[in-house]
C-alpha cells in the first residue's frame, strides 16, 4: 500500500475494514495509519455480526 500511495499520491485514502474482526479493528487501523495518511474510514458488515459494536467502540 505504501508503494501505491507513493506512486499515485492520492488526495484521499479510504480505509475499508470488516467489522467482524471486532476490537482488532483499532490495531489494524493504527498499523495502516502509520504507513499512509488515511482520510476516510468505511466499516462494513456492522449489521451481520455481534462484533460490529466492538469495531465502533474501539
Amino acid at each position: 500500500m505504501l508503494a501505491v500511495a507513493t506512486a499515485i499520491q492520492p488526495d484521499n485514502i479510504i480505509f475499508v475494514m470488516d467489522a467482524t474482526i471486532g476490537q482488532a479493528c483499532e490495531a489494524q487501523a493504527k498499523a495502516f495509519k502509520e504507513k499512509v495518511d488515511i482520510g476516510s474510514v468505511i466499516i462494513t458488515k456492522l449489521d451481520g455480526h455481534a462484533k460490529g459494536g466492538g469495531a465502533l467502540s474501539a
